[in-house]
């Protein structure tokens, strides 16, 4: 007589999020603060992105790559200030340099269309509270899609101010934005730690409301952002 036998197998059904494949990331870092960011690349590794870990003696051949992080300051050890100082401005540097700071910045200095990540504070410690702090705000950065710009006004007026992304222009930073239907949303800072404030608007120029004080929106792209104060 055949038997049958039959096998039970139980799946765990949990919840998972599948993340598609992302471009590698060149990360900059002393050891110190390499040691101290697994956390850190863990969550990036964990949403698909490769990390390509460098030290400063490395930095020549990989500094013309699209995504570059560098963890640490202006002041930090093993050449990763000598790097990070080609890159901030000064007052920049003087702000990392404060104690209790810490910061993001985004910039394009090699290449049209790259962006470098600067994740750092006034000390290790500060450096390893800022990219626990930022990295939600890095991801979203790199994957939003690149969106069309906008054609600017005729004429921008005189006495605007252009706010380049990652930078604090009187007291303003300026994170980008993204496209949905016919409305834009920018994302704006006014300070580092504090969070990104969102407005939402359809035409240019168009009003926005921030830290008690009224501004025109202008123009806007990946880059920078261009308001005037009403």
């Amino acid at each position: 007589m055949n038997k049958a036998i039959v096998v039970l197998v139980v799946l765990s059904i949990l919840p998972l999020t599948l993340y598609s494949a992302q471009p590698t990331l060149v990360l900059l870092s002393n050891s110190i603060d390499y040691a101290r960011a697994q956390d850190f690349i863990t969550y990036l590794q964990d949403r698909g992105f490769e990390i390509k870990r460098i030290d400063a003696g490395e930095f020549q051949q990989y500094r013309e790559e699209k995504f570059i992080i560098i963890l640490g300051g202006p002041d930090a050890p093993e050449g990763v200030g000598s790097v990070v100082q080609e890159i901030l401005g000064e007052e920049e540097q003087s702000y990392l340099r404060t104690s209790g700071n810490k910061a993001m910045y985004v910039k394009s200095k090699w290449v049209g269309d790259q962006r470098i990540f600067v994740i750092a504070g006034s000390d290790r410690t500060k450096t390893a509270e800022a990219h626990a702090f930022y990295r939600e705000q890095l991801y979203k950065a790199l994957v939003l899609p690149e969106e069309p710009a906008p054609s600017p006004p005729i004429q921008i007026p005189d006495q605007s101010t252009t706010i380049y992304a990652g930078e604090y222009t009187e007291g303003i930073s300026y994170w980008g934005y993204k496209r949905t239907d016919n409305y834009v949303t920018v994302r704006l800072q006014t300070r580092s730690d504090y969070p990104l404030v969102y407005f939402t608007f359809k035409d240019l120029p168009a009003t926005i409301r921030i830290g008690g004080v009224e501004y025109d929106v202008y123009y806007y792209d990946d880059q920078k952002i261009i308001i005037k104060r009403r």
